[in-house]
Protein backbone atom coordinates (compact mmCIF):
# COMPACT_ATOMS: atom_id res chain seq x y z
CA UNK A 1 0.00 0.00 0.00
CA UNK A 2 1.38 3.65 -1.01
CA UNK A 3 1.28 6.21 1.73
CA UNK A 4 -0.11 9.58 0.73
CA UNK A 5 2.34 12.25 1.60
CA UNK A 6 1.22 16.39 1.02
CA UNK A 7 -1.26 15.31 -1.96
CA UNK A 8 1.24 12.69 -3.97
CA UNK A 9 1.74 9.24 -2.77
CA UNK A 10 5.03 7.60 -2.40
CA UNK A 11 6.51 6.22 -5.54
CA UNK A 12 4.57 8.47 -7.51
CA UNK A 13 6.02 10.15 -11.52
CA UNK A 14 8.25 13.00 -10.46
CA UNK A 15 6.32 16.48 -11.82
CA UNK A 16 7.30 19.61 -11.57
CA UNK A 17 4.22 22.34 -11.30
CA UNK A 18 4.06 25.99 -11.60
CA UNK A 19 2.40 27.43 -9.06
CA UNK A 20 0.16 30.87 -9.60
CA UNK A 21 2.96 32.94 -7.90
CA UNK A 22 5.58 31.73 -10.62
CA UNK A 23 7.29 29.41 -7.84
CA UNK A 24 8.23 25.83 -9.60
CA UNK A 25 6.93 23.32 -7.11
CA UNK A 26 8.30 19.61 -7.09
CA UNK A 27 6.20 16.92 -5.89
CA UNK A 28 7.93 14.53 -3.11
CA UNK A 29 9.23 11.94 -5.62
CA UNK A 30 10.68 14.69 -7.65
CA UNK A 31 12.58 16.21 -4.88
CA UNK A 32 13.90 13.07 -3.90
CA UNK A 33 15.21 12.08 -6.97
CA UNK A 34 16.94 15.47 -7.69
CA UNK A 35 18.40 15.42 -4.44
CA UNK A 36 17.24 18.63 -3.37
CA UNK A 37 18.10 18.09 0.52
CA UNK A 38 21.26 18.18 -0.73
CA UNK A 39 21.87 20.33 -4.22
CA UNK A 40 20.17 23.69 -2.91
CA UNK A 41 20.58 25.43 -5.88
CA UNK A 42 19.53 25.45 -8.99
CA UNK A 43 20.25 26.80 -12.76
CA UNK A 44 17.00 26.41 -15.02
CA UNK A 45 17.21 27.07 -18.99
CA UNK A 46 15.00 27.00 -21.77
CA UNK A 47 15.67 25.64 -25.48
CA UNK A 48 15.80 27.90 -28.27
CA UNK A 49 13.71 25.15 -30.56
CA UNK A 50 11.13 25.56 -27.79
CA UNK A 51 10.82 28.92 -26.70
CA UNK A 52 7.34 28.55 -25.37
CA UNK A 53 8.65 27.28 -22.47
CA UNK A 54 7.29 23.94 -23.18
CA UNK A 55 10.91 22.34 -22.67
CA UNK A 56 12.93 23.38 -19.42
CA UNK A 57 16.59 22.02 -18.50
CA UNK A 58 17.43 21.93 -14.36
CA UNK A 59 20.40 21.79 -13.09
CA UNK A 60 20.73 21.10 -9.63
CA UNK A 61 24.29 22.24 -7.64
CA UNK A 62 24.81 22.53 -4.40
CA UNK A 63 26.85 26.12 -4.69
CA UNK A 64 25.39 29.74 -5.29
CA UNK A 65 26.22 30.67 -8.55
CA UNK A 66 24.98 33.79 -10.43
CA UNK A 67 22.86 32.22 -12.28
CA UNK A 68 20.87 29.88 -9.76
CA UNK A 69 18.33 30.21 -7.99
CA UNK A 70 17.60 29.12 -4.33
CA UNK A 71 15.65 26.35 -3.73
CA UNK A 72 13.66 26.23 -0.65
CA UNK A 73 12.05 23.13 1.05
CA UNK A 74 8.69 23.10 2.96
CA UNK A 75 7.18 20.14 4.16
CA UNK A 76 7.88 16.91 1.86
CA UNK A 77 8.37 19.59 -1.16
CA UNK A 78 11.06 21.87 -2.85
CA UNK A 79 10.31 24.90 -4.57
CA UNK A 80 12.24 27.68 -6.84
CA UNK A 81 10.94 31.05 -7.18
CA UNK A 82 11.59 32.65 -10.32
CA UNK A 83 8.06 34.11 -11.90
CA UNK A 84 10.54 36.52 -14.09
CA UNK A 85 11.59 33.55 -15.41
CA UNK A 86 8.33 32.01 -17.07
CA UNK A 87 7.21 35.50 -17.39
CA UNK A 88 10.49 35.62 -19.89
CA UNK A 89 8.87 32.25 -21.62
CA UNK A 90 5.54 34.29 -21.76
CA UNK A 91 4.01 31.14 -20.17
CA UNK A 92 0.54 32.24 -18.14
CA UNK A 93 1.28 30.46 -14.99
CA UNK A 94 -1.41 32.83 -13.54
CA UNK A 95 -4.55 31.53 -15.18
CA UNK A 96 -3.24 28.13 -16.10
CA UNK A 97 -1.87 25.06 -14.29
CA UNK A 98 1.30 24.10 -16.01
CA UNK A 99 3.10 21.09 -15.34
CA UNK A 100 6.04 19.40 -16.48
CA UNK A 101 7.35 15.39 -16.13
CA UNK A 102 10.94 15.21 -15.68
CA UNK A 103 13.59 12.90 -17.27
CA UNK A 104 17.66 12.47 -16.61
CA UNK A 105 20.37 13.67 -19.46
CA UNK A 106 23.40 12.81 -19.07
CA UNK A 107 26.24 14.83 -19.82
CA UNK A 108 29.69 14.93 -20.33
CA UNK A 109 30.14 17.77 -17.43
CA UNK A 110 27.26 15.68 -14.91
CA UNK A 111 23.60 15.26 -14.66
CA UNK A 112 20.85 17.57 -15.81
CA UNK A 113 17.25 17.65 -16.02
CA UNK A 114 14.76 17.55 -18.90
CA UNK A 115 11.24 18.63 -18.01
CA UNK A 116 8.73 18.04 -20.78
CA UNK A 117 4.96 20.24 -20.25
CA UNK A 118 2.31 18.08 -20.11
CA UNK A 119 -0.07 17.97 -22.67
CA UNK A 120 -3.04 19.00 -20.10
CA UNK A 121 -3.68 22.63 -18.85
CA UNK A 122 -6.22 23.43 -16.18
CA UNK A 123 -7.70 27.07 -16.00
CA UNK A 124 -7.35 28.60 -12.83
CA UNK A 125 -10.25 30.25 -13.29
CA UNK A 126 -12.49 29.96 -10.49
CA UNK A 127 -15.63 29.28 -12.78
CA UNK A 128 -13.05 25.99 -13.55
CA UNK A 129 -14.17 25.05 -9.91
CA UNK A 130 -17.66 25.94 -10.11
CA UNK A 131 -16.66 28.66 -7.47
Amino acid sequence: MKTLISGTRMGATPIATISERGKLMFNDSATRLLGLDLNRYMSIASDERFCDGSVLYLIPGRQSTQSAFKVSLRGSYAYVSMPKFFESVKLDFVHKVISYSMSALRQANGLMWLLRKQEFEMSRSPETFGF
